[in-house]
């Protein structure tokens, strides 16, 4: 999938550029205009739809990428590709970073103690990595974290999890397999509050938001925890189907 999206990229590269010599003609040197890339800029939102960007989306890319192209000087003999690239790149990181979130989660943990995250998402995304990954920044910050086991539903979750723990030397709170995962993670946090836990973050199993019982079972789990944050672990070649997840 990476590299039928790569193969995208480079062809609405392409024909971003294609445009832009077209205009050119053979004019040594000349700047270039939004409307070289406006033009065109039908064939490249569709073009970026079939690799299932959102419409809105591909719409924005196009448009960032003609803003920054209006006013450049080219020359025949320059290298095309790589000007266009540089920009196509810039466009694409600035939609990205919108929804970067800049709030100190540190500090945060100081406020609440403790913290409480939620991790949620499909199978197989990387919710247990993550969790460690996110549980090894805060010890590094001097905090004391519990991670607890709330997928009592996929054979081997909890031990896959319990290694993490080990090596990370961070608590492990767990119950049976079968056990209700709301009770679970309500006993978790109960337990976190008392014996004074700045940072408790909470696993559950992979789920498809089209599966019901499933769906209710991760809003009891969000009901009695009450998380400060609910992260949702994405593939990030999910593509459109991501913003689904997300609803």
């Amino acid at each position: 999938m990476f590299k039928a999206l790569k193969n995208v990229f480079g062809s609405i590269r392409s024909a971003i550029s294609k445009g832009i010599s077209e205009a050119l003609g053979a004019i040594a040197s000349r700047e270039i205009r939004y409307d070289d890339i406006a033009k065109r800029s039908d064939e490249l939102v569709v073009r970026l739809v079939e690799a299932d960007i959102a419409y809105e989306v591909a719409e924005e890319i196009v448009i960032g990428v003609a803003k920054r192209l209006d006013g450049v000087r080219i020359s025949r003999f320059e290298d095309l590709d790589a000007v266009v690239e540089d920009k196509l790149r810039e466009a694409i990181k600035e939609i990205l970073l919108r929804g970067v979130w800049k709030g100190d989660l540190v500090k945060l943990a100081a406020e609440r103690k403790p913290l409480k995250l939620v991790f949620m998402g499909v199978n197989g995304v990387g919710k247990t990595t993550t969790i460690a990954k996110v549980a090894r920044f805060f010890t590094k910050h001097g905090l004391k974290v519990l991670v607890v086991a709330g997928d009592t539903f996929r054979a081997g979750a909890q031990e896959h999890l319990a290694v993490h723990c080990s090596r990370l030397g961070v608590p492990f709170f767990r119950a049976k397999y079968g056990s209700d995962p709301g009770a679970v993670v309500y006993d978790a946090v109960r337990h976190a509050e008392k014996q004074g836990y700045d940072v408790v973050l909470i696993d559950t199993a992979g789920r498809q938001h089209t599966d019901r019982d499933l769906m209710e079972e991760i809003k009891k789990i969000v009901r009695v925890s009450k998380p400060d944050l609910k992260i949702l672990v994405l593939d990030s070649l999910t593509g459109n189907d991501a913003v689904n997840q997300a609803r």
